[in-house]
């Protein structure tokens, strides 16, 4: 095991390396890469990769590219985890007005011996801000899975957030949720759950705001059918008067259908 420090041109960078029978490790400062052979499991960590920039120019700051990669490889259970996982932020500032941009998160696996693929995960937030006006975009998160032995399907699941303000006005806009899953060994298919919810307001005035709540399970072995359940609450008001205290509706319909005595 040695340390040694290294000056180039006026940067001083540690390094420290570790001498092993089966491999070797070196450390640095703002890059980290690790190799590691090993002969009995014949398996290889690949690159563990560290990328941070920020840029500064008078008031308006720029920061950054992050990016994150990890590759694994192991030869001896034919197991092969590809690993891209991507961080972006982006973030600019001139005379007040901030520009978040987009943040993007992307895992993907796959294995030759089990057959799991996991699809795209993406993560985006947006928020803009001008001279007060505040409006805040997409956040959409997606997850997929597959998986061909065990023949599972995850569908999307969405959520979105939707905010403006101009002016002392707010305007809360659709929050949907859905989530598919879908078991073709077990037959399984879980439909769509949605929520939404939308606010308004308009100078103290809070106009009618709807929640819904939907969940549709099907299953075709056991052939059982859950059908919707809904809840409603409706509540307005308009200078200060309630016009309609509230209506809260709850709605459940289930079907069976040859359950086979269940």
């Amino acid at each position: 095991m040695s340390n040694r420090a290294v000056r180039d041109g006026g940067r001083e960078e540690l390094r420290l390396t570790q001498s092993r029978s089966l491999g070797a490790i070196t450390a640095g400062l703002e890059q980290l890469r690790m190799a590691e052979h090993r002969l009995s499991n014949a398996i290889t960590s690949g690159r563990e990769e560290l990328w941070t920039r920020e840029r500064r120019s008078s008031e308006s700051i720029t920061a950054t590219r992050q990016e994150f990669r990890t590759t694994e490889y192991r030869s001896s259970r034919v197991i092969t985890t590809t690993g891209r996982e991507k961080f972006q932020t982006t973030e600019r500032r001139s005379s007040g007005t901030i520009t978040a941009g987009r943040q993007e998160v992307r895992t993907a696996e796959r294995r030759s011996s089990g057959t799991i693929t996991a699809g795209r995960q993406d993560v985006r937030t947006m928020e803009r801000r001008s001279s007060g006006t505040l409006t805040s975009g997409r956040q959409e998160v997606r997850t997929m899975e597959r998986r061909s032995s065990g023949t599972i399907t995850s569908g999307r699941q969405e959520v979105r957030t939707a905010e403006h303000r101009s002016s002392g006005t707010l305007t809360a806009g659709r929050q949907d949720v859905r989530t598919a899953e879908r078991l073709s060994s077990g037959t399984i298919t879980a439909g769509r759950q949605e929520v939404r919810t939308t606010e308004r307001r308009s100078q103290g005035t809070f106009n009618p705001s709807r929640h819904e709540v939907r969940t549709v399970e099907r299953l075709s072995s056991g052939t059982l059918t859950a059908g919707r359940q809904e809840v409603r609450t409706i509540e307005r008001r308009s200078s200060g008067t309630i016009n309609r205290p509230g209506r809260q509706e709850v709605r459940r319909v289930e079907r069976r259908s040859t359950a086979n005595g269940e």
